[in-house]
């Protein structure tokens, strides 16, 4: 099976990244200002809700299946047979799950606009688990999942433009959100029958029980993740009401807008990861190893340290006056872009390839009981900044856990030498320089994008002085580009 490069896979994901963002920097305006704070904060409620059932329903399979798939990927046979014993484990766990649902939405949801909203939003758990993105993803078929992405891009956004004109259309709202995150999945069933050869495996011959070991351990972490990602809007929907969910969604949704630049690398990564694992070729391993830390340490820092200084101004162009109440949690969640970075590193680019996914899982486990205590403790009284406050802790403590784990392959990487911590002082030079820019336009756009700026300059002068080496690599190949195309 050919498979693209590093380079050109990473470059189709950040192209997706980057429409991504830009998609949500255009649209979360005009959608914030249309349904106002509850009303976004109804809709973010349930889908938390719903996000339970399709974490659940899919055991852990989307980040195993990757792995799986990533390892047989040049095998037909094998490639097929793993394919169908996962796609069957999906769909039994599909009817239980609406099973449940349907309970709910009977008993404890019978009533009102919650109802309507799970009815809508329900579609999810079905497209996510019936659409094998997890497949396409372990054979780094990174040019189908963008053209398909692109399309449907482009047609929620006429929906989304031409349907919802009031703050009554919360509903046509959600039902967008689930055309536009999962709709595309539609196409990788017909897209599947290219790789999978379904005479090679018959139902009777099929093994599912050889995976329920490895699901059930990336389940384990998988929902114990999502515990701290989502109970906290649970809980503030039912502690703190629609509004300041809507208030910290906001905050949390743009600050995810950045993490996605940084995990971006990690999902190119780990299906090249676990494959040199798996075959042996531990020198090419580990150079992507420590250059991948290099890369997230880069990136991320400088975009955690503007979203920290520029959090009142990012919150009044994207979501307006009304959201200001978002500034704190956004300032606080900022933070995470870099802990963010730092553990999907250690967890997809380290544990899971080396198929250490049960060390992961049970960091996980002690970060989701430390995140439900302290949610309900802190909830009550702190609302949507004891939740931005709570994800910045637990996901800290996950990576102080890991990296104790791996601290031995970690001296060998270099990850604790001093050229990281530049990119750290450098980051914090940005934050003590940008409240001194002065604001020369009453303009927001311009002043964000001054600020930026200078601060983007001052970060990449000061590892300049310092010599930093990703940043003389990247140099030498854009001269090295604009020599050739000269």
């Amino acid at each position: 099976m050919k498979v693209r490069g590093i380079k050109t896979n990473y470059i189709l994901n950040i192209v997706r990244t980057i429409l991504t963002t830009l998609i949500g920097i255009f649209t979360l305006p005009y959608v914030n200002s249309t349904l106002g704070v509850e009303s976004v904060g109804k809709v973010e409620y349930i889908n938390s809700i719903i996000t339970y059932f399709v974490l659940i329903s899919a055991l852990g399979i989307p980040m195993y299946g990757v792995r799986e798939v990533a390892r047989v990927r040049d095998n037909i046979a094998e490639r097929s047979s793993v394919v169908l014993e996962l796609l069957l484990i999906l769909f039994i766990t599909t009817v239980i799950s609406y099973v449940v649902v349907f309970i709910l939405t009977l008993t404890v949801f019978s009533e009102g606009s919650y109802r309507d909203l799970i009815i809508v939003l329900c579609p999810i758990i079905l497209l996510t688990n019936i659409g094998a993105e997890w497949f396409f993803q372990g054979i780094e078929d990174q040019l189908y999942i963008t053209i398909r992405f692109i399309v449907v891009k482009a047609i929620t956004l006429v929906l989304l433009f031409t349907l919802v004109k009031t703050k009554d259309d919360y509903i046509i709202y959600a039902g967008i959100t689930v055309v536009s995150g999962v709709g595309g999945n539609i196409f990788n069933l017909y897209r599947l029958r290219k790789y999978v050869n379904l005479t090679v495996s018959s139902l009777k011959c099929l093994n599912i029980k050889r995976h329920f070991r490895g699901i059930l351990t990336v389940f384990l972490a998988t929902i114990s993740v999502s515990i701290y990602l989502q109970l906290d809007i649970t809980l503030l929907g039912a502690i703190g009401g629609d509004e300041t969910v809507g208030l910290y969604a906001t905050a949390n949704k743009l600050v995810r807008f950045s993490i996605l630049f940084i995990t971006t690398l990690g999902a190119v990564m780990l299906p090249r990861l676990s494959y040199l694992y798996d075959n042996g070729r531990l020198i090419e391993y580990e150079t992507y190893l420590a250059k991948s830390l290099k890369y997230i340490l880069f990136f991320s820092v400088p975009i955690s340290a503007l979203i920290f200084s520029l959090s009142r101004e990012i919150i009044l162009v994207m979501a307006g006056e009304q959201f200001l109440g978002a500034v704190g949690a956004m300032r606080i969640l900022s933070f995470l872009i870099i802990i963010i970075g730092i553990a999907y590193y250690l967890a997809f680019m380290i544990l899971y390839p080396q198929g250490k996914e049960s060390l992961y899982t049970k960091i996980v486990v002690v970060s989701a009981v430390v995140s439900v205590v302290m949610n309900i403790l802190l909830i009550p009284k702190f609302l949507h900044i004891a939740t931005a406050s709570v994800s910045v802790f637990v996901e800290l403590l996950g990576i102080i856990l890991m990296i104790v784990v791996c601290k031995k392959q970690l001296n060998s990487l270099g990850f604790f030498s001093k050229s990281n911590l530049h990119y750290f002082f450098a980051g914090g030079f940005i934050c003590l320089l940008i409240p001194f820019i002065p604001v020369l336009s009453n303009n927001l756009l311009f002043t964000i994008f001054l600020k930026s700026f200078i601060g983007l300059i001052t970060y990449l002068l000061y590892l300049l002085i310092f010599k930093d080496s990703l940043l003389y690599e990247l140099y030498g190949k854009a001269l090295s580009y604009l020599n050739k195309n000269r």
